[in-house]
């Protein structure tokens, strides 16, 4: 009796879990509380003992795919290009001019035959403005541009670092699912033996009913711990394949392959990308 007290509490905690997910699900799509979805089984999937590479050696061409460095090196170069207009303040500005006209001067006198003569004139002038004082205007302007230069720059530096912790950090996350996975299996399988044998010997007389009973109870842990380290292997998977600039198609849907599941040909975009960063 207490073991089946103890396998219903399992099954209510795991129910409370289901909806706590459900809930959390509905909330971050941004749909009404009451709204009931139709959840599809996930279909099962075989899992690789380890990575097959390794981000961290192709950490220049992710820092090229994510879109969130593309846009901060895109506003330090426009606040670059800031600087360059405020210093053309200082430097002496050419300018060319024309001007063509052509007057029609006309006389009507008692119904006679109009007398006139159109006079037309052109010309063409350059000049050349050079700028004096201004009150220390321009240098404020030019001050600022740099500051706001340097303040992008900076932003951009820290999305690249944040961007490669994030990489690597779902790099390391994803290794640790896979090992841990990879225990869980040997332990179902031990757990398997286990339990075959203390039932076995259980139904010769030889063993105890206590003793079938807990090898029952850790070949159930032990499978909980399986399917808990797949998904979370699934789920880190998925973190990398984000992290890394992978997942950002709206229509990718079953073709993500994520980091390390299986090797991706290069980036063309590194090389333009390390030209601009250098």
């Amino acid at each position: 009796r207490r073991q089946v007290a103890q396998a219903r509490m399992l099954k209510v905690q795991a129910e409370g879990a289901v909806r706590d997910a459900y809930q959390a699900l509905i909330v971050a799509t941004g749909l009404p509380p009451t709204t009931r979805l139709q959840i599809a089984r996930q279909p099962e999937r075989p899992l690789p003992e380890h990575l097959h590479d390794d981000v961290e050696d192709r950490l220049e061409t992710i820092l090229a795919r994510r879109p969130d460095v593309l846009e901060a090196y895109a506003a330090a170069q426009a606040a670059h290009t800031g600087i360059d207009a405020a210093e053309a303040a200082f430097m002496p500005k050419v300018f060319l001019t024309g001007i063509a006209a052509v007057t029609n001067n006309r006389l009507n006198v008692n119904g006679l035959s109009f007398l006139g003569q159109p006079v037309s004139t052109a010309g063409a002038m350059l000049g050349v403005t050079v700028p004096l004082y201004d009150g220390g205007l321009r240098s404020r302007r030019l001050e600022a541009a740099r500051l706001r230069a340097d303040q992008a720059v900076e932003t951009w530096r820290q999305t690249q670092e944040d961007a490669v912790f994030d990489v690597v950090s779902a790099n390391n996350q994803l290794r640790s699912a896979l090992e841990a996975y990879a225990a869980a299996q040997a332990w179902v399988d031990s757990a398997d033996t286990a339990y075959d044998a203390a039932l076995e010997s259980y139904q010769y007389g030889l063993g105890t009913v206590d003793i079938a009973a807990e090898a029952a109870n850790d070949r159930l842990t032990a499978r909980m711990a399986e399917v808990d380290a797949y998904h979370a292997a699934l789920a880190a998977a998925t973190r990398l394949a984000h992290a890394t600039g992978e997942l950002t198609s709206r229509d990718a849907g079953d073709t993500i392959q994520p980091p390390g599941f299986e090797a991706e040909p290069a980036n063309p975009a590194a090389a333009s990308f390390r030209m601009r960063q250098r």
